[in-house]
């Protein structure tokens, strides 16, 4: 019986040692598992850290160029001046919307570069405004001016007949929008001379077309011949406070200020297609119960393909200015104080030359004849016209010209 418990007692014993072994075992287990999760913790850790020090820097570059492009696209909406920042309509339904929608419309086109806005109907300093936050892109807009359509890309403008004065347009704004126009008509558009001449100063790259308005005369800058058809019996005068809006007429061919009062030609140096040029008969001035004649003539020289020139009962001493003009075919010099005929012998070209009643020595008429053996050189004589000086075709081409604005064959280059 003593023996029987003894083995009963190891065997529990065992059996505790056992079971405490196992606890043990299952404690050292989870232990061990612990420590191998932190220790993997880590090692993502460590990874991701050093996966995103190998970011490729183009990657890095390529997410930014994405925020820039987005950033880009988006209208600065700061400082919108009052005149811009009213409602406009849009077309399409004919409803008001308000400026921030246009920007919005605007904005969500901006990644394509060209931005339409031709279903509003937009207010001149809209356009301005919205024209200088999208400088990125293309803007299409299109602009009623008094029924006529004006778009971004126009190179030419008819305006004629519209009374634009009457409008509270602002002209300058308008052609500094229009980077492609080159030409406008605004004859009879309600501006004056002054306007006009401030607004083609400002925009020399833009042919504006208008008329001149004159005392007793109308004239197109765009004319190619023009006459005050003056007789020395008529009392009514172009003077130079009226002529200098010439400068303007920059194609002109054929121009007669015969019996004027013009006698600053400042103006020519803005006419390099001026062939034909009467300049009789125009007086300076009076002093001591005198009459003084126009004297200086060196604004020719801007002229060089003058062909036709009568500047007879003038005052004129000077002609060197005909240097300058080797084109010359008619010359009319008569009843002019000239005495050095040194630059008549340089007009290669010269066919008829009229020069009664000057002081040029009868040798040297004598010269002309030799050096033009062909040529009409008339040295005698009354009236400056006499010797069928106005008995020619040139001359009657001429007239025509003046009579209908056009350049005759004979004039042509």
């Amino acid at each position: 019986m003593k023996h029987y418990r003894y083995s009963i007692g190891i065997a529990v014993l065992v059996m505790v040692m056992t079971v405490m072994s196992g606890c043990g075992t299952e404690k050292s287990g989870a232990m061990a598992v612990s420590a191998q999760q932190d220790a993997s913790q880590e090692q993502e850790q460590k990874e991701s850290a050093q996966e995103a020090a190998e970011t490729p820097a183009e990657e890095i570059a390529a997410e930014n160029e994405t925020a820039e492009e987005i950033a880009k696209y988006q209208i600065d909406r700061s400082d919108i001046p009052d005149e811009a920042n009213v409602q406009a309509i849009n077309l399409k339904n004919n409803t008001s919307v308000t400026y921030g929608e246009v920007l919005d419309v605007v904005e969500q086109q901006g990644d394509t570069g060209l931005a339409d806005v031709r279903n509003y109907q937009l207010s001149l300093p809209q356009i301005q405004d919205l024209t200088e936050r999208y400088q990125d892109g293309e803007l299409m807009w299109e602009l009623d001016v008094d029924g006529v359509k004006v778009t971004p890309d126009v190179r030419e403008l008819d305006f004629s007949g519209h009374d634009l004065a009457a409008l509270d347009l602002d002209l300058y704004t308008l052609f500094g929008l229009l980077q492609n126009l080159e030409k406008i008509d605004m004859c009879q558009c309600g501006f004056s001379n002054d306007e006009m001449a401030a607004l083609q100063d400002a925009f020399p790259e833009i042919k504006i077309v208008w008329e001149i308005q004159l005392s007793h005369w109308t004239i197109r800058t765009d004319a190619v011949a023009f006459s005050t058809m003056k007789t020395c019996s008529q009392t009514f005068f172009l003077t130079d406070d009226e002529a200098k809006y010439l400068k303007y007429c920059t194609d002109l061919v054929a121009l007669d200020l015969g019996h004027n009062y013009v006698t600053d030609l400042s103006f020519l140096q803005y006419m390099p297609e001026l062939k034909i040029l009467i300049l009789v008969d125009n007086v300076k001035g009076w002093e001591g119960g005198k009459i003084h004649r126009i004297d200086d003539l060196s604004m020719l020289q801007y002229v060089p393909k003058l062909e036709y020139l009568e500047f007879f009962c003038d005052g004129v001493e000077d002609i060197s200015f005909l240097q300058y003009t080797p084109n010359l075919v008619d010359l009319n010099i008569s009843y002019n104080p000239i005495s050095d005929a040194t630059y008549l012998f340089e007009l290669p070209k010269l066919e008829r030359l009229f020069l009664e009643h000057t002081r040029i020595p009868y040798s040297e008429f004598e010269r002309l004849q030799e050096t033009y053996p062909d040529a009409q050189i008339e040295y005698y004589g009354e009236g400056s016209i006499d010797h069928g000086w106005r008995e020619h075709e040139r001359y009657y081409a001429m007239r025509d010209m003046f009579k209908n604005n056009y350049v005759h064959p004979l004039f042509e280059d």
